[in-house]
């Protein structure tokens, strides 16, 4: 199936698709030619026009590329004339070769011309005169026709088209083993041994199916086919995954891993497009944190197709180079509607609201959330370094993006490990403890919560599901748990007249989020404290405090005695939601979302 669709791709899009064995390269001089094959006059030309040109890792022994060359192989201009003679006889043979197989009277001027020698050799003056070097790129033109593609055409004559496939096959010719069924097209036709690499994995080029031939060798084996293609369908499924993995708006990195010297150990990419491909399209728009941005990206291409009948689909695949071979992680398809569906559905579940605002997370910071710390050599500080997270967890989440398919436990659990390390930081410089990064920032309370929201309902019923903001009748005790937290660094912050910084949540947030009956007593007994002295400075804050405290205590009834991974994660969430509603200021009005018995600087 993936396969398919990338040929499928190439079809649809033969303008923005190189062809296999080609590349782009800008002319240096034109050849004009009249019908006859006669130079005409002034018919050496200075000018530079990007064109599609045939490639090859050219040594000293390959023959001349076909009509598109260099001037020491189309007018034999070298300082050897002995061997710039040898290279315009391999030009003539090559165009020779091909007006046998085309029968294009273009073809046939441009081989009255190089069999002319009197013809060439003033030619070759001219353009000697005019600055032409051996290395310069010359691109002839019959009557005005250009013989190779130009990077502008929207359209292939079927001359043009015809040379490259001649192409094609010329360079392929090598690799070409005996008749078999294509595995995708299914006809009978000469299979190719090896595949062609694409470069978007870094270079020198990766090859999805290839086999080692020394290992075949080892045993006594002779290498044959182990993914039967003819050159038609290899070559375009190639070519259409060297423009999608090297195509910014087609793709992004999720991991890079390097080796000792810097070079690319392994790479981890997805890349996605559309069955109807626009100029508008970009799968980066569905990972970015806003999700207007993300909608109406998708959204503008469907309303733009409204009178198609067959809905156009979206297709993302995971790839990931490892071993100097490419391997295929995942692969979706789906309408299009529905991708907007669960995308919308997406930003929906991870939705939060800080300070009074709704927030969404963008698909890398929700990565950072989870990400293992590592030492920075420069600062000293730990830092998450994303690319040191498997990429199956960015799999995962891009696969739920696109179906809505639950988050595996580890991306939750690697979450929760962080809200236990981490805790209370005070960030560097700052006295404002809105900036105060504790355990469950705005990106690791978002993915926790799109965890719990993705989890079936067996798993996690929908009354147990956390919603964007403080749910004070929240049915789970663990959720109040974390509530209970929030506040008694409240008491704390409030008791210490916003001086402390030894939080009670650093000290016992991985103990109360864990065993909780266990622990509590301990922390009960240093907020009493706490508010016993915070009533002889400012008793209103403390009564308020305390009767929060009350009210949450109701809705915990006994402490639990552990608390499972999913409960840790509403632990989490809950701590989080209180903290933002302790933080979140009224307006001008004296309206706010928190309560009015909490509207001081640190209200609770």
């Amino acid at each position: 199936m993936f396969i398919d669709a990338l040929i499928d791709f190439y079809e649809r899009n033969p303008e923005r698709v190189l062809p296999a064995y080609h590349t782009e390269r800008d002319t240096n001089y034109l050849l004009e030619l009249d019908s006859d094959g006669g130079l005409k006059e002034n018919g050496i030309v200075e000018q530079e026009i990007p064109v599609v040109a045939p490639d090859s890792s050219r040594t000293s022994n390959t023959l001349a590329h076909l009509v598109f060359d260099k001037a020491s192989y189309v007018l034999g201009i070298y300082h050897d004339e002995e061997k710039g003679q040898e290279r315009l006889k391999r030009y003539r043979k090559r165009v020779r070769e091909a007006a046998g197989d085309i029968q294009d009277e273009h073809l046939d001027a441009l081989l009255s011309f190089l069999e002319d020698e009197e013809a060439v050799e003033s030619a070759s003056n001219e353009a000697q005169e005019k600055g032409v070097k051996k290395g310069s790129w010359i691109a002839p033109l019959v009557d005005g026709e250009w013989l190779v593609a130009k990077q502008s055409d929207t359209k292939l004559s079927s001359l043009k088209r015809a040379l490259q496939e001649k192409w094609l096959r010329t360079m392929s010719a090598k690799y070409l083993v005996s008749e078999g069924e294509c595995l995708v097209c299914g006809e009978s036709k000469p299979l190719l041994r090896l595949h062609g690499t694409v470069s978007g994995f870094g270079n020198p080029g990766k090859s999805l199916a290839n086999m080692n031939k020394e290992a075949f060798r080892s045993h006594g084996l002779e290498q044959t086919t182990n993914a039967p293609m003819c050159l038609g369908c290899a070559s375009k499924y190639v070519q259409a995954l060297e423009y999608l993995s090297t195509n910014e708006r087609h793709q992004f990195v999720t991991r890079i891993v390097r080796n000792d010297s810097g070079g690319i150990e392994e790479l981890s990419k997805w890349v996605a497009w559309l069955r109807e491909d626009t100029s508008d399209f970009a799968f980066f728009d569905v990972t970015k944190p806003e999700p207007t941005d993300a909608l109406n990206a998708l959204k503008s291409i469907w309303r733009s197709r409204p009178q198609k009948v067959e809905a156009n689909r979206f297709h993302a695949a995971s790839l990931t180079m490892s071993d100097n071979r490419i391997s295929l992680r995942r692969f979706q398809t789906r309408d299009l509607d529905e991708v907007i569906e669960k995308t919308e559905e997406y930003f929906e579940r991870q939705k939060l609201l800080r300070y009074g605002e709704e927030q969404t997370c963008s698909l890398f910071s929700l990565l950072e959330a989870a990400a293992p710390l590592v030492e920075d050599q420069n600062t000293g500080r730990r830092e998450p370094d994303r690319e040191k997270l498997p990429p199956r967890f960015a799999d995962a989440l891009v696969e739920h993006i696109l179906t809505g398919h639950a988050l595996p436990n580890a991306l939750r659990d690697r979450a929760l490990r962080r809200c236990r390390t981490e805790l209370a930081t005070e960030a560097e410089g700052s006295e404002d403890r809105r900036r105060i990064d504790f355990a469950v920032p705005v990106h690791r309370a978002a993915l926790l919560k799109l965890f719990l929201c993705s989890q079936d309902e067996e798993i996690m019923p929908e009354e147990r599901k956390p919603t964007e903001k403080l749910d004070r009748e929240h049915p789970d005790p663990a959720y109040h748990c974390g509530r209970y937290l929030a506040v008694a660094d409240a008491v704390y912050y409030s008791a210490s007249d916003g001086s402390s910084k030894n939080y009670v949540s650093k000290r016992y947030y991985t103990s109360l989020s864990t065993t909780p009956a266990s622990t509590v007593g301990r922390i009960i007994s240093n907020v009493q404290h706490q508010l016993d002295k915070l009533q002889r400075t400012r008793g209103g804050r403390a009564i308020n405090l305390d009767r929060k405290i009350t009210q949450i205590m109701g809705r915990i009834g006994d402490f639990p005695k552990t608390l499972r991974p999913n409960e840790q994660a509403l632990f989490a969430l809950g701590f989080y939601h209180q903290r933002d509603h302790i933080m979140t200021p009224s307006d001008d009005n004296g309206n706010s979302d928190s309560e009015n018995d909490e509207s001081e600087n640190e209200s609770a």
